[in-house]
């Protein structure tokens, strides 16, 4: 997908493990909870426990919520009016990991859930699950290569979106060995920097997750970095 050189960029706060894989437990840390507005906390809940079944739909402090297999709750709070989605929120979208997320695009169309299209390339190319566009999401120059030597989309796993409730962004992760709430995906004008902080007061990072592991460590003296549009 083309993301433009923006002063807003993505940053990928991965404090979730999968079932077994527990960093975050084992430092006495977990992720709790996602906390929205809802114009009807109930009919959110419904939505997010049959989209993804190893959830169940439940209370917590008197209020409807929504528990995940792995211990992560959504908590609602009832507002009168939908909650706004301009200028974009902190939270681009969170989402789970499941066994077969081609599978289960095939099963949210068939429920009749409001899939996200998205763009595969610069040539904006419109696909519903990212192993459907090229591998790596290619530059424009590169897609003339990968075309010339007859490469095709791995339509295997990958990730897609649906429009929840209160027009919330939920994403579907695959291919993984079970169901499971995976992550949040926040925005950020200086993503490096906002990892650092919350590695600094938080949580202990995943090897391998945000970048770790690659180029020089981050510090408060270089998190502030340049970000070019991939064209």
């Amino acid at each position: 997908m083309n993301r433009g050189a923006s002063s807003i960029v993505a940053l990928f706060v991965c404090l979730l493990a999968a079932p077994g894989q527990t960093p975050l437990a084992q430092s006495g840390i977990r992720f709790h909870h996602v906390h929205l507005n809802s114009v009807n906390p109930s009919a959110a809940a419904d939505f997010y426990t049959k989209a993804f079944t190893t959830s169940i739909k439940t209370t917590f402090n008197g209020d409807v919520a929504v528990r995940t297999v792995n211990g992560p709750y959504l908590l609602f709070t009832k507002v009168n009016t939908p909650p706004p989605t301009q200028p974009q929120s902190a939270i681009w979208h969170f989402g789970w990991n499941t066994p077969d997320s081609r599978a289960y695009l095939e099963r949210f169309h068939a429920m009749k859930l409001d899939v996200v299209p998205m763009y595969a390339d610069p040539e904006r190319t419109v696909i519903e699950i990212s192993s459907d566009a090229l591998p790596n999401f290619p530059t424009t120059a590169r897609i003339g290569e990968l075309r010339s030597q007859g490469v095709q989309p791995a339509r295997v796993g990958g990730f897609q979106y649906l429009r929840g409730p209160d027009a919330s962004l939920v994403e579907n992760a695959g291919n993984f060995p079970s169901e499971y709430f995976n992550h949040v995906h926040m925005f950020h004008e200086d993503p490096a920097c906002a990892q650092l902080w919350y590695t600094t007061h938080l949580v202990t990072i995943v090897p391998g997750a945000g970048g770790q592991g690659r180029g020089s460590p981050i510090t408060a003296d270089n998190c502030k970095r340049p970000y070019e549009e991939v064209t």
